[in-house]
């Protein structure tokens, strides 16, 4: 648990600020990601510290019973994923991330989601729950 406790307090903040960020500048994030996906060194790039960032996670929390650590070994193992289809696959990335921006509900829900997963990593890592 300590583990879990750890990784929530670095893992909820940022996801907190990162969604909270985009939800604050959406054009401006909009206009970042399109130019970003326009270079497949800045895709490979970002899944190789992807990838690392999800084996880090699972490496030291591999925890699957079920439970509110469960959510970091499965943001965990969806970093694994993501990093590794970013960096095998960068171009197609890029056309998946820029559909992903065009549709600006798209952006704001996974924003959203980020927003109450980071929140709750947040609360659970501080242990600020009464």
């Amino acid at each position: 648990m300590r583990d879990s406790a750890f990784i929530a307090r670095l893992m909820g903040p940022l996801l907190l600020v990162n969604a909270l960020a985009i939800l604050v500048n959406r054009k401006g994030f909009q206009e970042m990601i399109s130019g970003a996906t326009r270079n497949p060194a800045v895709i490979y790039f970002a899944g190789l510290l992807t990838l690392l960032a999800g084996l880090l996670i699972v490496e030291f929390h591999n925890v699957w019973t079920l439970g509110w650590p469960l959510i970091i070994t499965l943001i965990g193992w969806l970093a694994i994923i993501g990093g590794i289809a970013r960096t095998m696959f960068p171009a197609r990335m890029a056309v998946i991330g820029e559909s992903i921006v065009s549709r600006e509900r798209l952006m704001v829900g996974g924003a959203v989601v980020s927003a109450l997963v980071g929140g709750f990593l947040t609360i659970r890592g501080y242990n600020l729950t009464p």
